[in-house]
């Protein structure tokens, strides 16, 4: 290994250790105090921005000559992502009184969601459906991807192991900020909703405006994002290490369990009657288009080379 790349990757794991103690301290404090600092309902915005600020603080201050990502552009990608999620909270925020502007299932959606999920009631659930569901694969996303940086560090100019956890757990604050924005600004009844309209309670935590935040899912969305993001980070380290042909025989394994565990994921909301087909679709999407951006900003990690050059952003879906 080329002794400036050996020195990157050593650094980097102490900067993922920092990394790991402030992600699941930001976490868990916001985990074990409900409804200390703020209502429910803010908490989540409030963990996503504290861990994009540390992040933000710690990748600017190690920011060098000739790092992946100078210290103007961490700050931009920093303050977009967090620009986004800050919007999206506020949109999100349906004003009280203001009823739906997308009712109903549209063609086969029901007749799907009453084959998968079964017989429909308020307060259904699954083990993926509720926070643990949104939070154990980005979680598991990032331990991941800290262990292939460490093991197989990036051979040529491309992201060191601090910048790329950086640019992963920015991505995923952008991701949950634009599925919020929909969500407001869509307005789409949930399926329990729509099926079991004179059940439910409006002053209920299933009612209200909880109950038209269905367009588009924020859980297929993440799960997605991460396991995106991390299937990119593996085939980059697969073509680096393999052959051609070798690299052909295997490349399916990582894109066919990381894809099939999100769609486990998204498939759970449709089952639990809390998202549409169409609604976790669309945030599966989402979420693949955004992993693509953020793995590719603002160069190509496979290519980049000792000058640093920006090229133009690359978005090819690679499965």
């Amino acid at each position: 290994m080329d002794p400036v790349a050996k020195d990157r990757a050593v650094d980097g794991n102490d900067d993922i250790r920092m990394f790991d103690s402030y992600v699941f301290y930001v976490w868990s404090v916001d985990r074990c105090t409900p409804g200390m600092y703020a209502p429910r309902g803010f908490r989540g915005s409030i963990r996503h921005c504290l861990i994009a600020i540390l992040l933000l603080g710690h990748a600017a201050s190690d920011a060098r000559a000739g790092s992946y990502l100078d210290a103007t552009e961490l700050f931009a990608i920093g303050a977009v992502s967090g620009g986004v999620l800050q919007l999206g909270n506020h949109l999100k925020t349906i004003p009280e009184g203001r009823g739906p502007r997308f009712t109903g299932h549209l063609p086969f959606e029901e007749s799907f969601q009453r084959w998968l999920g079964g017989t429909c009631k308020v307060g259904k659930q699954n083990f993926l459906d509720d926070s643990f569901g949104s939070f154990i694969t980005p979680a598991i996303g990032a331990v991941v991807l800290t262990g292939v940086n460490i093991a197989y560090p990036y051979d040529t100019r491309g992201k060191d192991a601090s910048q790329d956890l950086f640019l992963y757990l920015t991505g995923l604050v952008a991701t949950k900020g634009i599925s919020n924005t929909t969500k407001g600004t869509i307005a789409r009844e949930r399926p329990f909703v729509c099926i079991l309209k004179d059940s439910v309670d409006t002053n209920s935590e299933y009612g209200s405006s909880y109950s038209q935040h269905s367009f588009f899912s924020g859980h297929a969305s993440s799960a997605f994002f991460a396991t995106g993001y991390l299937n990119l980070r593996i085939r980059s380290s697969m073509r680096q290490r393999m052959s051609p042909d070798r690299y052909d025989d295997w490349k399916w394994v990582s894109s066919s369990m990381l894809y099939g565990w999100a769609t486990v994921v998204a498939l759970s909301r449709v089952h639990a009657y809390k998202h549409h087909l169409f609604d976790v679709m669309a945030g599966a999407a989402a979420g693949m288009l955004l992993s693509e951006l953020f793995y590719n900003l603002p160069k190509d990690p496979d290519t980049a080379n000792a000058s640093s050059t920006p090229i133009p952003v690359r978005i090819v879906f690679r499965f």
